[in-house]
């Protein structure tokens, strides 16, 4: 195989994508009678269709922002929680301030998890907040009295569904990841053949040579252009790894 095909192999679904329909394209005028490499050209030209799913996994996934609205709402709730203790530890009555600070150094120990709206941290809170009421006859006491019951039920429910959403969602994206590879595989099949059935007609002599020499040119186009864009993608990438290195080991001076 041309080692210059490989480079296909190496880019992004999206990247993949507009390299194949620009290869295919290139060969969208050829008209040739029936044949290989009439085939292979039909082989690429047919299965241009099918790689518009590659270029929708760029898209956000449809469950993603429902996951993100129930994120936040379900950080509001914390948040109440968490100020409607801070409210009652002022209370003139003696058995709600001690209550109240009684759940406030136990909410403490978590106040790492309640600076960000996040989805799978906040989920461990909400299990640990939940467990701990359960065994703990003090905190239980101590939510039951300031009023928390309801505030608790509600992010607990909150965090189940947003459980079974993520697990829909991940199912899902594997689903399409594995779609993707199939699609890839069979395009990179086409573009491969379509090269081999060029070199047999090129060494043949079954075909104007000038037309294949065209054709391999304008695979060896797409490919170059693209394979320029990666290795500068990857130049930059390596030149922020190495910035960053140089960073963590600048001496610190008094």
């Amino acid at each position: 195989m041309n080692s210059l095909l490989s480079y296909l192999r190496k880019l992004r679904n999206h990247e993949f994508a507009e390299a194949y329909e620009l290869i295919s394209v290139n060969l969208a005028s050829v008209e040739l009678e029936e044949g290989n490499l009439c085939q292979a050209i039909d082989g690429v030209r047919g299965y241009v269709s099918k790689l518009v799913h590659l270029k929708n996994l760029k898209r956000q996934h449809p469950i993603t922002e429902k996951l993100d609205a129930l994120k936040k709402k379900r950080h509001q709730y914390f948040l109440s929680l968490r100020g409607r203790v801070a409210y009652c530890r002022k209370s003139p009555t003696k058995e709600e301030a001690l209550a109240a600070n009684r759940l406030h150094y136990w909410m403490l120990s978590y106040r790492e998890f309640f600076k960000g709206a996040t989805i799978h941290t906040q989920s461990r809170l909400s299990a640990n907040l939940n467990d701990e009421v359960v065994i703990d006859p003090d905190i239980m006491q101590g939510v039951s009295l300031l009023g928390l019951n309801a505030t608790m039920d509600a992010i607990m429910e909150i965090t189940s569904e947003m459980r079974l959403l993520h697990l829909v969602r991940l199912k899902e994206k594997k689903e399409e990841a594995a779609l993707a590879d199939s699609i890839r595989t069979i395009a990179f099949a086409h573009i491969v053949t379509l090269w081999k059935t060029l070199e047999v007609a090129t060494a043949l002599k079954t075909h104007d040579g000038e037309l294949c020499r065209g054709l391999f040119e304008s695979i060896n186009w797409v490919i170059i252009d693209f394979k320029a864009k990666y290795l500068g993608k990857n130049t930059r990438r390596e030149n922020d790894r190495l910035k960053e290195n140089d960073k963590d080991n600048t001496p610190v001076t008094a």
